[in-house]
């Protein structure tokens, strides 16, 4: 699995779990882009930049995505020896196909 597959498939997984780490406007939000970015995906456009520009617009949702890295290559080493993981960026800049990015309020 690529690591754009790994970000699509948090994106699928983490859509039941908005509500609880958002609320329910800011669910409807975040999932409303993400099930447009996924439909986009599914017609072959890489969005996996833009769907961690979604998920990294907040705290939760992006350590809600770090954590399901994490645990999906659990025993990642790097040539040291050494686990590593790098830490996703609290926000991505990155211009949405949708017209609107959670950066800019829209």
């Amino acid at each position: 699995m690529t690591q754009e597959d790994d970000i699509l498939q948090g994106a699928r997984f983490i859509r039941p779990y908005l509500k609880g780490l958002l609320g329910e406007e800011g669910a409807e939000r975040v999932d409303t882009d993400l099930q447009e970015l996924l439909k986009q995906a599914e017609a072959g456009y890489q969005v996996d930049a833009l769907i961690l520009q979604v998920l990294t617009h907040h705290d939760e949702t992006r350590t809600w995505l770090e954590e399901y890295l994490r645990e999906i290559h659990p025993t990642e080493v790097s040539e040291q020896g050494e686990k590593s993981f790098e830490q996703l960026t609290s926000k991505i800049a990155m211009q949405s196909p949708l017209g609107r990015t959670p950066l800019n309020g829209g």
